[in-house]
């Protein structure tokens, strides 16, 4: 589970990890879509595209110490993200989880249960 420190909202219910080349590579790619309250945290990284993805999401990216220094708002397919030089991983979510989950920049998020290989 992923939650905003801050605020105690609620990011993600079910997390799974990518730390491996292939897995961070692969991402979310020819999937058909996300689950709501589900993310995918990939590590180590501080861009992403959203090439062969069949949906749009919404992705924080974190530092190291777990503050969020960026968020992206409904990134559709074939698009390729800046690079954050700040960030260590992000946290993959379905379009529209970052704006219900109240999360800004600056804010640090907590996970609190072991997430889930990819």
């Amino acid at each position: 589970m992923i939650t905003v420190e801050r605020t105690g909202g609620l990011i993600a219910e079910e997390v799974f990890v990518a730390e491996s080349f292939s897995k961070r590579l692969m991402g979310l790619m020819f999937r058909e879509k996300m689950s709501p309250l589900t993310a995918l945290v990939i590590r180590p990284c501080n861009s992403i595209h959203t090439f062969f993805m069949r949906f749009p999401i919404d992705v924080l990216f974190v530092s190291k110490d777990s503050e969020v220094v960026a968020i992206l708002h409904g990134i559709k397919p074939w698009r390729l993200s800046k690079i954050y030089l700040n960030s260590r991983f992000v946290v993959e979510l379905p379009e529209g989880s970052a704006l219900r989950s109240g999360i800004r920049v600056g804010d640090k998020i907590f996970f609190s249960q072991i997430a889930k290989r990819y």
